[in-house]
């Protein structure tokens, strides 16, 4: 009898271990695809800074000019200090710790065995991390992921710390676990207000229902609301922290918040846009049922099941009645900053704070829905052993097989991710080799991420990217156009196109600067001239020549450098599918050596609508 016990335990211990593998499987697979990270967007903006100013001084400059989230500026300019070189490696730092704390907190919660907890953990990680939208834009970019992650990671460790202290025979709880929570709570508040605003909201719950519902108190009541108290005034200092901080003043400018009728609106249609993104979007369903099966699996106690367990306390099916109106209540909360600071629903790599929760609350959920059932599965147990012992086993290797089909889709991405890091990667060594021979410019290949950001466009300063990366390596770096010759009829519309930038008259005393001479495409043609002329003058004259010869006018824009109009100005003119763009720098004329440029191009972007051709046949 005592070898068959052994040869079952041992039998399921291997089973849990092959289950574990298929859900760390999809973890392994983002860690590798994040190894061909590379800096995008604001990571020039932040290693600019950061070079400048210094980690701390970094910092410092943002929250005075920018945003209040200190934690996130501290990060953001330590990595920036450190440089491209720890890009690779950020996203393996972020998965190993997450589901290291993670695994502890379920661990902890549940006081169950390891391998369970494990098992638990990777199921979360990559139900959020396959639900949410842009994974890329959460996990893979560095200053995107550093807003979102490490706050998840942070509270996820409070809740160990809690789950832990507050089942511990110490009738006071230690001034350092105290100022444990205290720090944990504050530094992730730093991070993002969105998750401020549920970390807040889940920490009154934690103090409000254990007093409203006597039956869900904790073992230890002191250990646990002293640590509770710790962790809502951290993050209540944190918020306070981020909210008066200058630069939000800045960034907003002359914007109003919302009255609460239309925050309320704001926040609700959000919600419903998450929902119909992460929950009832073709084929996420699936991963739902999966979560809600294995977490009531291991709710049942299947793989710990003891003959004779007692019958579950009331607590437990109060829990399934009051969890979703917390859950609610939460996910609404993280709604709420968006809509009062831009009224506007989260973008979609912040989505991965709410996803985190849902999934977390699912998880939960399940679990105790399956321990309030876990005597009705020991009487059905007993009636059918072979049953009751194939069907949970099923329902984990059925879902184990599912996400063993999402990795391999995963897997697929591979080549991408290689071919944009060794472009990147080309594109820098010739921006350096460009810096080093002392030149005004580098003439670089136009680059597509997979993260869906923003890329350098047409011409320098088109866009606050491109003066980012100018102070990042410290040399104009101008995107080449491409080449039409591999396209039907590309001479001849190269040729057009030169003939077409010959006939604008050029505006009278202006000078073309040394840019002229290296900066050669086959896509279009540029020039860059110094005028003494101020902007209204220069505007005025190609808003006239242009049109005598029959160029339509789209509009202006006014540029900005993080919502700072610095005087300059791009106008779109088109020609049919040709389109032609004036840029006048404005203040930063003495960083980029000219005062204003031409641009002519046939069927691309310059960033005068981010991502969308210039000129197409409805203009």
């Amino acid at each position: 009898m005592k070898l068959h016990n052994i040869n079952v335990r041992y039998s399921r211990r291997i089973f849990l271990i092959v289950i574990l593998a298929l859900f760390c499987a999809p973890l392994i697979t983002h860690i590798y695809l994040g190894s061909y990270s590379r800096f995008l967007s604001d990571d020039f903006c932040s290693a600019a800074i950061a070079r400048s100013y210094g980690v701390i001084g970094g910092a410092n400059y943002w929250y005075l000019n920018w945003r209040g989230r200190f934690s996130a500026n501290l990060l953001d300019a330590l990595f920036g200090y450190l440089g491209p070189a720890v890009t690779p490696y950020a996203t393996s730092m972020v998965v190993t710790a997450w589901s290291i704390v993670l695994a502890t907190a379920v661990a902890r919660i549940t006081r169950g065995p390891l391998l369970e907890s494990c098992i638990i953990a990777a199921m979360i990680l990559f139900a959020v991390l396959d639900l949410i939208p842009f994974v890329g834009q959460s996990l893979y970019w560095g200053e995107g992921m550093r807003t979102v992650v490490p706050p998840l990671i942070l509270g996820t460790a409070y809740t160990a710390l809690i789950a832990n202290r507050s089942k511990s025979p110490a009738n006071r709880p230690k001034l350092l676990w105290v100022i444990t929570a205290g720090l944990l709570t504050f530094v992730a508040a730093g991070f993002a207000e969105t998750y401020f605003a549920v970390q807040t909201a889940a920490l009154l719950f934690a103090l409000i229902i254990p007093v409203a519902f006597r039956r869900d108190a904790p073992l230890n009541k002191r250990n646990y609301f002293v640590l509770s108290i710790a962790g809502l005034a951290g993050s209540l200092a944190g918020g306070l922290v981020v909210f008066v901080a200058p630069g939000n003043n800045l960034r907003q400018g002359t914007f109003t918040p919302p009255a609460l009728p239309e925050l309320l609106s704001i926040s609700f249609r959000g919600l419903r846009e998450f929902f119909e993104l992460i929950v009832f979007s073709p084929g996420k369903w699936w991963i739902w049922v999966g979560l809600i099966l294995s977490g009531f699996i291991f709710g049942l106690q299947v793989f710990r099941r003891r003959e004779g367990s007692s019958i579950a306390p009331p607590r437990d099916v109060w829990m399934l009645v009051w969890l979703p109106i917390v859950g609610f209540v939460l996910l609404l909360a993280c709604e709420m900053p968006m809509a009062w600071a831009t009224a506007s629903t989260l973008n979609y790599r912040t989505m991965i704070i709410p996803a985190y929760v849902l999934v977390s609350l699912v998880i939960c959920w399940s679990y105790i829905a399956g321990h309030v059932c876990s005597n009705l599965y020991v009487l059905f147990a007993r009636r059918t052993p072979a049953v009751a012992t194939v069907l949970p086993l099923i329902g984990l290797l059925a879902f184990g097989v599912f996400v063993a089909t999402i990795t391999r889709e995963m897997w697929k991405l591979r080549p991408a991710f290689i071919a944009y890091a060794q472009l990147w990667d080309e594109r820098d060594q010739i921006i350096q080799r460009a810096r080093w021979e002392g030149l005004p410019a580098a003439v670089v290949p136009r680059l597509h991420n997979w993260a869906a950001l923003e890329e350098l466009e047409v011409d320098p300063s088109i866009i606050w990217l491109s003066k980012c990366v100018q102070d990042y390596y410290g040399i104009s770096v101008i995107p080449h156009l491409g080449d039409l010759s591999g396209e039907a009829d590309g001479e001849a519309k190269q040729t057009a196109l030169e003939r077409q930038f010959d006939a604008i008259p050029k505006l009278p005393g202006s000078v073309p600067t040394q840019l002229n001479q290296i900066y050669k495409t086959y896509r279009g043609k540029i020039g860059f001239y110094k005028s003494e002329l101020d902007h209204d003058q220069i505007q005025s004259f190609y808003l006239r020549e242009l049109a005598k010869l029959g160029w339509q006018h789209v509009g202006e824009k006014k540029l900005e450098l993080f919502h700072r109009f610095t005087g300059g100005t791009q106008d779109l003119f088109c020609s049919d599918r040709v389109a032609a763009t004036l840029f006048i720098t404005g203040d930063d004329e003495p960083r980029l050596g000219y005062t204003y440029s031409i641009t002519l191009n046939w069927g691309m972007s310059s960033g005068f609508t981010i991502g969308k051709v210039d000129c197409l046949p409805d203009h």
